[in-house]
């Protein structure tokens, strides 16, 4: 195994049902901005990882509802699901 998948053992053990919390997200968007050369704990950036984690959070609500949106369309189902 790469050295980049061992590294990411320990974190994958964290997460009981396979969704990581609010916390564990923000962790890791403070990890980024560490790994990008920044440091997370500045003024600037202190929001920063739960700005992120709340766009996140939107972006896939609205996927969702726009998947569950389609879905109830007859229009937008594919014809195998229309019979």
């Amino acid at each position: 195994m790469g050295s980049n998948v061992l590294a990411l053992e320990p974190v994958r053990n964290l997460h009981h049902d396979g969704k990581p919390d609010r916390a564990e997200v923000e962790a890791a968007v403070r990890t980024i901005i560490r790994w990008s050369g920044d440091d997370p704990d500045r003024e600037g950036l202190i929001e920063t990882p739960a700005r992120v984690t709340r766009a996140l959070e939107e972006a896939s609500s609205v996927t969702l509802r726009t998947r569950q949106q389609c879905c109830k369309s007859p229009l937008t189902r594919p014809k195998a699901m229309t019979r």
